[in-house]
């Protein structure tokens, strides 16, 4: 087990599944139920034992909280000499697990341990987003000839056809529903969420002139994970709204029929899967309060994506209200080859041939 991906609520039905990774070389394995049904009924951690890895979790009851996780399935060498750990990190996921989208252990890595907060005892949360840590750590077989580093290398994606592209969200938005940044990538992972890089309108002020966004792919091709971030509440008056740090602006859901930019409810956020991969660098505010109240395409300078959005006061909204944008240049912070956004560079030509 590699990550945890949940959907939008917080009742346990809402853990909607894990990324698996096989190890290698083959070797052969052995797993054991870990009792958990006390220990994780209150803040505190879940471990397998040292060497081993989660494979699994028992749900016990028909109770909606996480108490009712009462055993982890934990699978390691056949030979305890055999297992050990190494290079284990204590991955926070405080606040990306509370909000729909998956939480992964760096390349390479498993889960071998979640710590949770609260109980339901004490009255301080039972849900979802009391899942706070996970422990991640390379296994490694002591003993075996050829030293075992938990999971192969994820792949990378090909890149096919032009990456620039118009979210048009000219019927999309006209009514209560999600609008996106489509990707362009050959995306058979369904893991690739250009940015929005500006915002389109036409000359009325209603929430249906806003006809779409400007869109870049995010390269290199890499995983990456979305959050849905709740602004039903913070987006209806003199306000920003934000990404979570490292995240960009990928779609936007409209919540209702209203006319007015208020029933913008939710940001769908993406980032690197990894959370220590993901970087803002360089943002500034992008003040488009004169040229916004105009139709055209009004956005962040080239090279840098929309991070959050700012609004001023007034009854119910209207897109003039709608007055700066954060932009913000993404940086992978880890990687080799730094994030930039667009069409690759061009191939270099091949050598002359043989005469």
């Amino acid at each position: 087990m590699t990550s945890l991906t949940r959907s939008g609520g917080n009742d346990i039905f809402h853990f909607e599944g894990v990324d698996c990774a096989e190890l290698t070389p083959n070797f052969d394995q052995t797993c054991e139920n870990v009792n958990i049904s006390t220990s994780f009924d209150s803040a505190g951690w879940a471990k397998c034992t040292n060497g081993s890895w989660l494979h699994g979790l028992y749900r016990s009851s028909a109770g909606n909280g996480i108490d009712v996780i009462d055993g982890m399935q934990c699978c390691g060498a056949t030979n305890p000499a055999d297992r050990e750990w190494h290079d284990c990190n204590i991955e926070d996921i405080g606040l990306s697990f509370d909000n729909a989208g998956t939480v992964s252990c760096p390349k390479g890595k498993v889960v071998v341990g979640i710590e949770r907060s609260g109980s339901l005892s004490s009255g301080g949360g039972n849900g979802l987003q009391q899942i706070e840590k996970m422990e991640c750590c390379s296994v490694e077989e002591v003993n075996m000839t050829s030293t075992t580093t938990a999971l192969p290398p994820a792949p990378f994606h090909g890149i096919d056809g032009p990456l620039d592209g118009k979210g048009d969200w000219s019927s999309s938005f006209d009514s209560a529903g999600w609008s996106y940044c489509e990707s362009t990538l050959d995306d058979t992972n369904g893991d690739q969420h250009p940015a929005a890089t500006s915002l389109i309108r036409s000359d009325g002020n209603d929430i249906v002139d806003l006809e779409g966004v400007d869109c870049a792919s995010v390269l290199p091709a890499y995983p990456q994970m979305c959050s849905e971030v709740d602004i039903s509440s913070t987006f209806n008056g003199d306000s920003w709204v934000e990404c979570p740090a490292g995240m960009w602006l990928n779609g936007l859901y409209r919540g209702g029929n209203n006319i007015d930019i208020d029933d913008v409810d939710t940001m769908n956020c993406c980032g690197h899967r990894t959370l220590e991969d993901r970087g803002w660098h360089d943002c500034v505010e992008a003040d488009i309060s004169i040229a916004f109240d105009s139709a055209g395409n009004h956005g962040c300078e080239e090279g840098k994506v929309i991070v959050g959005i700012n609004r001023s006061n007034g009854a119910g909204g209207k897109l003039f209200h709608v007055e700066k944008l954060k932009c913000c240049t993404l940086e992978k912070i880890t990687a080799d080859e730094p994030v930039r956004l667009g069409s690759p560079p061009p191939m270099s030509p091949p050598p002359p041939s043989a005469q």
